[in-house]
């Protein structure tokens, strides 16, 4: 019998993801709709962001990277920018894509000495056809504007 906590997850995780898919379609149909000139469409699934998908206790699916890759099998796209900003290091996001020339990930978090995950160091670059395609930003807490600022300026 499976322990009152986990009650639900599986339901919540394939809701999330559809949610994220269902997002990606949308834009997607705008995209293939649209008249020239006009302002790209935007889908946006409030609940989505689950980048990690490891047993790490934070999200079963990575709807991120799921969404990323309907883009990129169903769309015209190319390539893919996946920009996080999250206390946490998008690990997952990271992994799934680390060695593909067709996904640059940046991620924004922060980054001390024992904070949960221990990942995400600016080393962390991508390989193989994925090398260079791969941004870490670790922060301190308590960045200031400026210091912020050196780092937008830096990247």
């Amino acid at each position: 019998m499976m322990p009152t906590c986990f009650q639900g997850c599986s339901s919540i995780a394939v809701t999330l993801q559809a949610a994220t898919l269902t997002a990606v379609d949308a834009i997607l149909y705008l995209l293939q709709s649209q008249e020239v000139g006009r302002a790209p469409p935007v889908a946006i699934n409030l609940n989505g962001g689950r980048h990690h998908a490891q047993a790490s206790g934070f999200s079963y699916v990575n709807d991120v990277v799921l969404g990323v890759q309907r883009l990129l099998s169903k769309g015209k796209m190319k390539r893919v920018l996946v920009v996080d900003i999250d206390v946490h290091h998008g690990d997952g996001t990271q992994e799934a894509f680390y060695y593909s020339e067709k996904v640059t990930t940046v991620s924004f978090h922060l980054h001390e000495p024992g904070f949960f995950f221990g990942t995400g160091t600016d080393t962390e670059i991508g390989a193989e056809r994925g090398k260079y395609d791969n941004f870490n930003v670790p922060l301190q807490r308590g960045i200031t504007d400026e210091q912020l600022h050196g780092v937008s300026s830096a990247l």
